[in-house]
């Protein structure tokens, strides 16, 4: 994946105090539709310039504001699934999944989930179907390098590009790329530059999957306005695992994963207006082991399941993985886009670009007729004849 196609789809990072990616960005250059090299840098204009899908013309250089290098301190653990995302209600525990607790241990686990949801820097959790564990991978940084190690080794890495590979031929999933749940010691500890800590497993990007994701907001707390209701996020996690039981045989052969984030300033990313933060979840196959009607339903049922934890229209789908086919309280997804998820957005940005174009000496219309295909036809110029 490339600087540009991140930014043409707006992906986000991880951790409750981190905004989207291309929030971090400065200035963008890039070639317009009259083959002239342009530059934006003012931050009004990049909210809409980095939200825009690439209509703007073709990204040449991305200047992003970053802080001082930092260490990521990880310490990976397999947890049992009841305890890694507390259940709201445990009678919605699958009896393969049921561990005997006490109360004063389920409300240490809730606990110990809103600390690391809150106040880590990076938070990922990931979920493989069936399993008993869920891979907890939340971690803080800090700023002395002592001890620090580069991860991973160029024989780590080869390895678990050997295992991501393996794994398709298997159609049994990434179990192997992300050995702490099989083979890594209780109290593995790695200190590494923080670069190196985000996806700290190499080879599962080389996997040929389908992915669908989807950002919900995270409301504020019933009993403190200014706090993240925490319960709705352990609602989320908990649907998705219902909904692979509830299936004969889960499409999802991989994994499930969420994170939590911020909210985002650029104007058609997901995650804009989630003043209490934003949770995204992830679902996974394995291409060729499902057919195409098989995922399409277990997508839906993830859209369906979490589309009544949102308020109207909040519910979004990751720009860069698939929605296109789902249907959201039973719009098609593109009409659920432009009228009732985006439907201030999509005015809003396109009238940034025009302001752009003035400056610049094109139009709005220049753009369709160079840069646009059929999505966006439909999603921003569909009072004119779509691409063929």
């Amino acid at each position: 994946m490339t600087t540009g196609r991140i930014i043409a789809s707006m992906c986000h990072g991880s951790g409750f105090a981190h905004k989207a990616i291309n929030d971090y960005v400065r200035s963008l250059e890039y070639v317009d539709v009259n083959g002239v090299v342009q530059t934006i840098k003012d931050s009004f204009e990049l909210h809409a310039a980095l939200g825009c899908f690439g209509l703007l013309g073709i990204i040449t250089h991305v200047t992003y504001e970053v802080n001082k290098m930092t260490f990521a301190v990880m310490r990976p653990r397999k947890v049992k699934t009841m305890l890694a995302i507390p259940p709201p209600d445990t009678c919605q525990v699958p009896e393969a999944l049921h561990v005997e607790t006490s109360s004063e241990e389920l409300q240490e686990a809730i606990a110990e989930f809103e600390r690391r949801a809150e106040q880590d820097y990076y938070t990922e959790w990931s979920w493989f179907s069936y399993q008993s564990d869920v891979l907890v991978n939340t971690w803080s940084t800090v700023s002395d390098s002592e001890g620090q190690q580069d991860y991973t080794t160029p024989t780590q890495t080869f390895l678990q590009w050997i295992a991501s590979w393996q794994s398709q031929l298997l159609a049994t999933g990434n179990m192997a790329v992300l050995s702490p749940l099989t083979t890594d010691p209780d109290n593995l500890e790695i200190k590494t530059k923080l670069p190196n800590a985000l996806h700290f497993r190499r080879g599962r990007h080389y996997a040929r999957a389908r992915n669908m994701a989807l950002e919900l907001p995270i409301p504020s707390s019933p009993t403190d306005k200014n706090r993240p209701d925490w319960t709705t996020v352990r609602k989320a996690w908990w649907s998705v695992i219902d909904l692979v039981y509830r299936s004969a045989n889960s499409p999802m052969r991989l994994a499930m994963d969420m994170r939590i984030t911020g909210d985002s300033d650029i104007i058609m990313a997901p995650q804009r207006g989630n003043n209490h933060g934003t949770v995204a979840i992830e679902i996974g196959s394995i291409i060729d082991t499902v057919t195409e009607e098989e995922w399409q339903t277990f997508c839906q049922g993830l859209v369906d399941a979490l589309i009544t934890l949102a308020p109207e229209g909040r519910l979004r789908p990751h720009w860069g993985k698939e929605w296109v086919n789902m249907r959201f309280r039973g719009l098609p997804a593109r009409e659920y886009i432009k009228t009732v998820a985006y439907k201030n957005e999509i005015p809003e940005c396109l009238a940034v670009l025009e302001k752009i174009g003035k400056r610049q000496g094109w139009t709005l219309k220049d753009l369709h007729k160079k840069f646009s295909n059929n999505l966006l036809d439909d999603l921003f110029f569909c009072d004119t004849q779509a691409h063929t």
